[in-house]
């Protein structure tokens, strides 16, 4: 059985979304913060601060727990509300069809599968936002040559980055038994967590102005459509006799 056809509201998904992305804030926010203070507890460790065998242990222990938490709330906070983000996309995108945009690149269907697909979740992605957020201005013919703004392509170039560092620390992992090693990831998962923030602020401006826009659009739609039902309905209560004349 078919599925009906047409614009599919999705406020309470963006919502719902939205308070996903704000989670994930507050666990980038405890990474960075855990990273700041393991940072500085092993820059005291490597200037001899520390006399105590015994305090030093419990205390990069402790150190290191707490960074390990709040990278595991991290991790399933972005899992969570990235899952999210991907059911938006599919559903802005097939909403972007129904208004009756012409000419679209992606389906609903291949604008996620492009966040999965390497090399092209380069770029394909970036694209996929531009199109919603110029279908979201115009349904019109001219819709591709709306300029998007400056604020999407550093949304997508802050995302280039962390994706890069991540790699970084992965590699790094691999020396972590050395402490200029653990000072170095600290580093790192703290700028990391830091380029996030806005990272993560912009998606969330993203894609309430584009799911805000799309129901603007259907909206006036609906308000110039003809009335359909009143037509017929003027149409059965005309009598033949008169509609013969």
């Amino acid at each position: 059985m078919t599925r009906p056809q047409g614009y599919r509201d999705y406020h309470t998904m963006t919502r719902w979304v939205s308070y996903l992305l704000y989670l994930y804030l507050l666990a980038t926010l405890l990474v960075l913060i855990s990273s700041v203070l393991d940072y500085r507890l092993l820059t005291d460790l490597q200037h001899g601060v520390y006399l105590a065998a015994e305090s030093v242990d419990s205390d990069v222990q402790s150190s290191q727990l707490r960074l390990i938490g709040a990278l595991l709330f991290s991790l399933a906070t972005a899992v969570v509300a990235g899952t999210g983000v991907l059911l938006w996309t599919y559903r802005a995108v097939y909403n972007a069809h129904q208004l009756g945009s012409k000419g679209l690149q992606f389906s609903p269907g291949w604008a996620v599968a492009s966040y999965f697909i390497p090399g092209l979740n380069l770029w394909k992605p970036f694209q996929v936002m531009k199109e919603l957020w110029q279908t979201s201005l115009s349904t019109a013919s001219g819709w591709s040559r709306i300029r998007v703004p400056g604020l999407m392509r550093l949304w997508w170039g802050l995302w280039l980055v962390v994706l890069s560092l991540g790699r970084v620390t992965e590699l790094l992992t691999n020396r972590v038994e050395q402490l200029l090693a653990l000072r170095e990831l600290a580093v790192l998962y703290g700028i990391n967590a830091l380029l996030s923030l806005p990272l993560t602020l912009l998606l969330l401006y993203l894609i309430r102005t584009i799911q805000r826009r799309q129901q603007a659009q259907h909206q006036t739609q609906q308000q110039t459509k003809p009335d359909d039902s009143s037509a017929s309905t003027l149409s059965r209560a005309t009598p033949p006799e008169l509609a013969a004349q």
